[in-house]
């Protein structure tokens, strides 16, 4: 499968950051054919390269102890399927 885009909602606090990237695979478990994580710009970018399954982490940073944590509340991947649907 062809996957078209990635859109996450969330709220990230001035100086905090929420880095998302991505990978690819046609196992049901990550293995060594996988694609390298890529990442996203910003909270919502088109995902590249193909495969059965895609998995994606967020990861979160605040600057100084006591600072305010990212958010994130919803991330939707979209397949060319769905696209036809929005």
């Amino acid at each position: 499968m062809d996957w078209k885009r990635l859109v996450a909602t969330g709220v990230t606090p001035a100086g905090s950051t929420a880095a998302i990237s991505y990978t690819t695979g046609n196992t049901p478990v990550p293995d060594a054919t996988w694609t390298p994580f890529a990442a996203i710009t910003g909270t919502a970018g088109p995902l590249t390269g193909s495969g059965r399954y895609v998995q994606f982490k967020i990861d979160m940073a605040q600057p100084t102890a006591g600072g305010k944590t990212p958010v994130i509340s919803d991330v939707s991947v979209i397949s060319p399927e769905a696209v036809g649907d929005l």
